[in-house]
């Protein structure tokens, strides 16, 4: 439909927290916002701020798997994200982007900023082909294997991820992605 998000936060969400989900298959897993605006849109208003989206699982489907538009103050966190096309939209900002900062996230796809002048935080992030780094990316269980070496170990601390996806603490070098290696 319209929304075609999994999950999907429109017009003046604060605080929020998206952690811990697996999506499969969805056009969009996780939408912060929407780029066409909103039926009760004033100038100004945003659609998502103060908020995070961490430790998800997400398969994605044809679309972007983490999606952003009209946000502020959005922190990206070890996000696991396996796209049949390695070419394709694992996170895209679209349009009124603030303050952003993408981290840790371990991308089978691109991170792709489409709005002219927006400069978002992007660090210590995995994207690419990323082929034999998954256990099994067609049932969505994207836990790292030995092949992952960029990502074991690969992240950085951050204090907004003390756990990973499965609630096992992440340590002083954190692996990239939602799952924390043995």
């Amino acid at each position: 439909g319209v929304g075609r998000a999994a999950i999907f936060l429109w017009v003046r969400s604060k605080r929020l927290t998206v952690e811990r989900n697996v999506i499969v298959g969805c056009d969009r897993g996780i939408a912060l916002g929407n780029p066409s605006g909103s039926t009760n849109f004033v100038e100004g208003t945003l659609h998502a701020e103060d908020s995070i989206c961490r430790n998800n699982v997400i398969s994605a489907g044809e679309d972007a798997a983490i999606e952003l538009s009209w946000v502020e103050d959005v922190r990206i966190y070890n996000n696991s994200i396996y796209r049949n096309d390695a070419d394709g939209r694992g996170i895209r900002a679209i349009q009124k982007i603030g303050v952003v900062e993408i981290a840790n996230n371990l991308v089978r796809g691109q991170i792709l900023i489409e709005e002219e002048g927006a400069n978002p935080q992007i660090h210590h992030n995995v994207t690419g082909e990323l082929d034999g780094y998954w256990t099994d990316p067609t049932s969505a269980d994207l836990r790292l294997t030995e092949e992952a070496t960029d990502a074991l170990n690969g992240g950085v601390q951050l204090t907004d991820v003390t756990e990973d996806f499965a609630g096992t603490p992440r340590g002083a070098r954190p692996d990239v992605g939602a799952w924390e290696s043995p």
